[in-house]
């Protein structure tokens, strides 16, 4: 896909600030709506796009409007949601971030503590259940070591009760972005019911 010139008609094309989204050039100008790059096959590691240059001049032609509207989704990705009701427990907000490991997923989290709003995409979740357990693992081996032990004791019941919000806002997303109603956390209540939730949050995100 070639970057806007010049005298580019209006369209979708790369996002000249990165990342993996296209934004919309409304023939004169870079409009404020933007959606994942190649929403036909959207993935949660969708590849980024090569970064196109903002154009330096833009000349209109008469006959062509420069404020052409940037055309509304009916599925996929960044698709217009039909209206219902939004709130903490059920939002039609997208605000998936782009997460690439562990650290990512670090920040994202602890940047939306107590955010139930909105989604969560696979990689989100899992690098953050895979930092808690590695926190967890390394603390049961740290807890061998005398003197230390009792003080790493200390810590990881912090680091427990610290993170009970955000592993509760994570995972509320995380159903949300699979299809589920948040409701479906109190699974983890009834025997094999913690199972039967491990194998929603790991489907594939679903189109609103």
């Amino acid at each position: 896909m070639s970057h806007p010139s010049s005298a580019a008609s209006a369209g979708w094309y790369p996002d000249p600030a990165g990342g993996p989204f296209e934004r919309w050039w409304n023939g004169a100008e870079w409009s404020g709506a933007s959606r994942p790059f190649g929403v036909a096959g959207a993935r949660d590691f969708a590849p980024a796009p090569v970064l196109p240059a903002v154009p330096a001049q833009v000349v209109i032609p008469a006959a062509v409007s420069p404020y052409a509207s940037a055309p509304v989704a009916t599925s996929g990705y960044g698709a217009a949601y039909s209206p219902r009701p939004v709130g903490v427990w059920r939002s039609p907000v997208d605000n998936r971030p782009w997460v690439r490991g562990m650290g990512d997923a670090i920040k994202v989290v602890f940047a939306k503590y107590a955010a139930f709003d909105g989604r969560a995409g696979r990689p989100e979740y899992w690098y953050w259940t895979l930092v808690n357990a590695i926190i967890v693992v390394g603390a049961l081996v740290a807890l061998l070591i005398p003197v230390v032990g009792i003080v790493i004791y200390l810590a990881l019941i912090v680091w427990a009760i610290g993170v009970i919000v955000p592993n509760l806002a994570v995972t509320v997303r995380r159903l949300r972005d699979g299809g589920f109603h948040w409701a479906w956390l109190f699974l983890s209540f009834v025997p094999l019911g913690s199972i039967a939730l491990i194998v929603m949050c790991a489907l594939p995100s679903k189109h609103p």
